[in-house]
Protein backbone atom coordinates (compact mmCIF):
# COMPACT_ATOMS: atom_id res chain seq x y z
CA UNK A 1 0.00 0.00 0.00
CA UNK A 2 1.44 3.33 -0.86
CA UNK A 3 1.65 6.62 1.52
CA UNK A 4 -1.20 8.10 -0.21
CA UNK A 5 -3.20 5.23 0.43
CA UNK A 6 -2.52 5.03 3.34
CA UNK A 7 -3.03 8.62 4.26
CA UNK A 8 -6.62 8.38 2.36
CA UNK A 9 -7.53 5.39 4.92
CA UNK A 10 -6.55 7.34 7.74
CA UNK A 11 -8.43 10.51 6.68
CA UNK A 12 -11.38 8.14 6.20
CA UNK A 13 -11.41 6.75 9.44
CA UNK A 14 -10.96 10.03 10.87
CA UNK A 15 -13.85 11.74 9.00
CA UNK A 16 -15.94 8.07 10.11
CA UNK A 17 -15.52 8.71 13.93
CA UNK A 18 -15.97 12.46 13.47
CA UNK A 19 -19.42 11.62 11.85
CA UNK A 20 -20.15 9.02 14.59
CA UNK A 21 -19.55 11.72 17.08
CA UNK A 22 -21.81 14.00 15.52
CA UNK A 23 -24.39 11.49 15.78
CA UNK A 24 -24.17 11.27 19.34
CA UNK A 25 -23.17 14.92 20.03
CA UNK A 26 -23.06 17.44 17.35
CA UNK A 27 -22.00 19.96 19.21
CA UNK A 28 -18.72 17.86 20.59
CA UNK A 29 -18.12 17.13 16.86
CA UNK A 30 -17.73 20.42 15.88
CA UNK A 31 -15.47 21.18 18.66
CA UNK A 32 -12.53 18.22 17.80
CA UNK A 33 -13.08 19.54 13.94
CA UNK A 34 -12.19 22.86 14.93
CA UNK A 35 -9.31 21.68 17.30
CA UNK A 36 -8.17 19.60 14.32
CA UNK A 37 -7.67 23.12 12.39
CA UNK A 38 -6.23 25.09 15.01
CA UNK A 39 -3.79 22.03 15.14
CA UNK A 40 -2.78 22.98 11.71
CA UNK A 41 0.88 21.17 11.01
CA UNK A 42 1.78 21.34 14.74
CA UNK A 43 2.14 17.21 14.51
CA UNK A 44 2.21 16.68 18.32
CA UNK A 45 -1.31 18.88 18.63
CA UNK A 46 -2.44 16.74 15.73
CA UNK A 47 -1.92 14.03 17.38
CA UNK A 48 -3.47 14.60 20.52
CA UNK A 49 -6.43 15.77 18.63
CA UNK A 50 -6.68 12.80 16.52
CA UNK A 51 -6.39 10.14 19.98
CA UNK A 52 -9.05 12.22 21.35
CA UNK A 53 -11.33 11.57 18.36
CA UNK A 54 -10.71 8.06 18.16
CA UNK A 55 -11.03 7.44 21.81
CA UNK A 56 -14.45 9.10 22.12
CA UNK A 57 -15.37 6.95 19.02
CA UNK A 58 -14.23 3.76 20.48
CA UNK A 59 -16.21 4.36 23.56
CA UNK A 60 -19.43 5.73 22.00
CA UNK A 61 -19.08 2.02 19.90
CA UNK A 62 -18.53 0.04 22.92
CA UNK A 63 -21.71 2.16 24.60
CA UNK A 64 -23.67 0.71 21.51
CA UNK A 65 -22.78 -2.95 21.97
CA UNK A 66 -23.78 -2.79 25.96
CA UNK A 67 -26.90 -1.42 24.90
CA UNK A 68 -27.13 -3.96 22.23
CA UNK A 69 -26.76 -6.91 25.12
CA UNK A 70 -29.04 -5.81 27.97
CA UNK A 71 -31.62 -5.30 25.40
CA UNK A 72 -34.48 -7.91 24.97
CA UNK A 73 -34.01 -10.36 22.20
CA UNK A 74 -36.83 -10.13 19.96
CA UNK A 75 -37.49 -13.58 18.73
CA UNK A 76 -38.80 -13.49 14.69
CA UNK A 77 -41.25 -15.91 13.14
CA UNK A 78 -40.42 -16.95 9.78
CA UNK A 79 -43.32 -17.93 7.63
CA UNK A 80 -43.46 -21.52 5.68
CA UNK A 81 -41.50 -21.48 3.03
CA UNK A 82 -42.95 -23.57 -0.27
CA UNK A 83 -40.08 -25.99 -1.34
CA UNK A 84 -40.45 -28.49 -4.19
CA UNK A 85 -44.24 -28.77 -3.78
CA UNK A 86 -44.60 -28.98 0.10
CA UNK A 87 -44.21 -26.11 2.69
CA UNK A 88 -41.02 -26.21 4.77
CA UNK A 89 -41.88 -25.24 7.84
CA UNK A 90 -39.28 -23.05 9.84
CA UNK A 91 -41.53 -21.88 12.68
CA UNK A 92 -45.00 -22.83 13.70
CA UNK A 93 -47.15 -20.03 12.80
CA UNK A 94 -48.70 -19.43 15.83
CA UNK A 95 -47.95 -20.64 19.91
CA UNK A 96 -49.81 -22.48 22.13
CA UNK A 97 -50.52 -19.28 23.65
CA UNK A 98 -52.34 -18.50 20.42
CA UNK A 99 -54.39 -21.97 20.49
CA UNK A 100 -55.71 -21.83 24.05
CA UNK A 101 -58.17 -18.91 23.50
CA UNK A 102 -58.82 -20.37 20.00
CA UNK A 103 -59.36 -23.81 21.98
CA UNK A 104 -61.71 -22.66 24.80
CA UNK A 105 -63.96 -20.68 21.81
CA UNK A 106 -64.43 -24.06 19.70
CA UNK A 107 -65.15 -26.29 22.73
CA UNK A 108 -68.14 -23.94 23.90
CA UNK A 109 -69.39 -23.75 20.56
CA UNK A 110 -69.22 -27.28 20.39
CA UNK A 111 -70.74 -27.49 23.56
CA UNK A 112 -73.68 -25.19 23.06
CA UNK A 113 -74.14 -27.31 19.67
CA UNK A 114 -74.61 -30.27 21.55
CA UNK A 115 -76.79 -28.98 23.93
CA UNK A 116 -79.28 -27.02 21.31
CA UNK A 117 -79.47 -30.72 19.21
CA UNK A 118 -80.96 -31.67 22.89
CA UNK A 119 -83.09 -29.23 23.73
CA UNK A 120 -84.75 -29.26 19.62
CA UNK A 121 -84.90 -32.53 19.51
CA UNK A 122 -86.88 -32.83 22.32
CA UNK A 123 -89.13 -30.15 21.45
CA UNK A 124 -90.04 -31.78 17.74
CA UNK A 125 -90.61 -35.11 19.68
CA UNK A 126 -92.60 -33.25 22.61
CA UNK A 127 -94.47 -31.64 19.77
CA UNK A 128 -95.67 -34.54 18.26
CA UNK A 129 -96.70 -36.22 21.75
CA UNK A 130 -98.86 -33.14 22.68
CA UNK A 131 -100.24 -32.00 19.28
CA UNK A 132 -103.32 -33.85 20.53
CA UNK A 133 -103.74 -32.09 23.66
CA UNK A 134 -102.02 -28.67 23.29
CA UNK A 135 -103.82 -28.02 19.89
CA UNK A 136 -102.12 -24.50 18.04
CA UNK A 137 -98.92 -23.10 16.86
CA UNK A 138 -97.12 -19.92 17.84
CA UNK A 139 -96.38 -18.20 14.70
CA UNK A 140 -92.61 -16.36 14.61
CA UNK A 141 -91.47 -14.34 11.30
CA UNK A 142 -90.63 -17.52 9.03
CA UNK A 143 -92.32 -19.95 10.48
CA UNK A 144 -94.77 -21.65 13.25
CA UNK A 145 -94.20 -23.54 16.23
CA UNK A 146 -96.26 -25.56 18.19
CA UNK A 147 -96.79 -24.94 22.18
CA UNK A 148 -96.22 -28.78 22.53
CA UNK A 149 -92.51 -27.82 20.81
CA UNK A 150 -91.96 -25.32 23.08
CA UNK A 151 -93.72 -26.91 26.25
CA UNK A 152 -90.15 -29.50 24.93
CA UNK A 153 -87.73 -26.84 24.48
CA UNK A 154 -88.94 -25.60 28.00
CA UNK A 155 -88.79 -29.26 29.00
CA UNK A 156 -85.16 -29.80 27.71
CA UNK A 157 -83.45 -26.74 29.33
CA UNK A 158 -84.87 -28.39 32.39
CA UNK A 159 -83.52 -31.47 32.16
CA UNK A 160 -80.55 -30.13 31.50
CA UNK A 161 -80.22 -27.73 33.98
CA UNK A 162 -80.83 -30.26 36.08
CA UNK A 163 -78.40 -32.50 34.61
CA UNK A 164 -75.52 -29.79 35.16
CA UNK A 165 -76.64 -29.83 39.53
CA UNK A 166 -76.62 -33.21 39.88
CA UNK A 167 -73.31 -34.46 38.39
CA UNK A 168 -71.20 -34.32 41.37
CA UNK A 169 -73.87 -34.62 44.14
CA UNK A 170 -76.05 -37.16 43.16
CA UNK A 171 -74.89 -39.49 40.42
CA UNK A 172 -78.08 -41.30 40.33
CA UNK A 173 -80.38 -38.96 39.64
CA UNK A 174 -78.18 -37.28 37.28
CA UNK A 175 -77.74 -40.63 35.22
CA UNK A 176 -81.70 -41.18 35.28
CA UNK A 177 -82.45 -37.56 33.54
CA UNK A 178 -79.91 -38.83 30.93
CA UNK A 179 -80.90 -41.79 30.34
CA UNK A 180 -84.90 -41.35 30.91
CA UNK A 181 -85.59 -37.63 30.11
CA UNK A 182 -82.96 -36.68 27.89
CA UNK A 183 -81.36 -39.14 25.24
CA UNK A 184 -84.59 -41.00 24.39
CA UNK A 185 -86.07 -38.10 23.25
CA UNK A 186 -82.62 -37.44 20.64
CA UNK A 187 -82.45 -40.82 20.03
CA UNK A 188 -85.88 -41.20 18.78
CA UNK A 189 -85.24 -38.30 16.64
CA UNK A 190 -81.97 -39.06 15.14
CA UNK A 191 -83.55 -42.13 14.15
CA UNK A 192 -86.05 -40.55 12.42
CA UNK A 193 -83.72 -38.24 10.26
CA UNK A 194 -81.03 -40.92 10.40
CA UNK A 195 -84.09 -43.42 8.26
CA UNK A 196 -84.51 -40.72 6.32
CA UNK A 197 -80.93 -40.08 4.85
CA UNK A 198 -80.24 -44.29 4.43
CA UNK A 199 -83.52 -44.70 2.48
CA UNK A 200 -82.50 -41.76 0.58
CA UNK A 201 -79.24 -43.55 -0.70
CA UNK A 202 -79.45 -47.34 0.10
CA UNK A 203 -82.11 -50.01 -0.50
CA UNK A 204 -82.22 -50.38 3.58
CA UNK A 205 -82.14 -54.27 5.07
CA UNK A 206 -83.82 -55.20 8.09
CA UNK A 207 -80.01 -55.13 9.80
CA UNK A 208 -79.82 -51.41 8.27
CA UNK A 209 -82.41 -50.50 10.80
CA UNK A 210 -80.76 -52.32 13.42
CA UNK A 211 -77.57 -50.02 13.16
CA UNK A 212 -79.46 -46.77 12.63
CA UNK A 213 -81.23 -47.74 16.29
CA UNK A 214 -77.87 -48.47 18.00
CA UNK A 215 -76.20 -45.37 16.26
CA UNK A 216 -78.93 -43.58 17.59
CA UNK A 217 -79.30 -44.26 20.95
CA UNK A 218 -75.06 -44.36 21.57
CA UNK A 219 -76.05 -40.69 19.83
CA UNK A 220 -78.69 -39.63 22.12
CA UNK A 221 -76.41 -40.85 25.36
CA UNK A 222 -73.53 -39.21 23.67
CA UNK A 223 -75.06 -36.15 23.27
CA UNK A 224 -76.49 -35.25 26.22
CA UNK A 225 -73.25 -36.00 28.35
CA UNK A 226 -71.06 -34.33 25.95
CA UNK A 227 -72.86 -30.74 25.64
CA UNK A 228 -72.60 -31.33 29.80
CA UNK A 229 -68.72 -31.68 30.16
CA UNK A 230 -67.88 -29.42 26.99
CA UNK A 231 -69.78 -26.26 28.74
CA UNK A 232 -68.38 -27.26 32.36
CA UNK A 233 -64.68 -27.35 31.41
Amino acid sequence: MTAAASAGNARDQLLSAIALIASVNPQRAVQLQNDLDKAGVDETKVRAVVNTIFNEANRIIAEREREAKRAPRVEHRTPPRPSAGRWDVRDAPLTTEDMQPIGVILRWLTGLAFVAYSIITTGIIFGVILRPLIPGALDLWITSVSYGAIIGAIFAIAVTVGQWATDQKAKKTHWFLILALDAPFSAVQTYLWGMVIATAFFDVAWWGYAIVIVLSIGWGIANAKLGEKLLKK
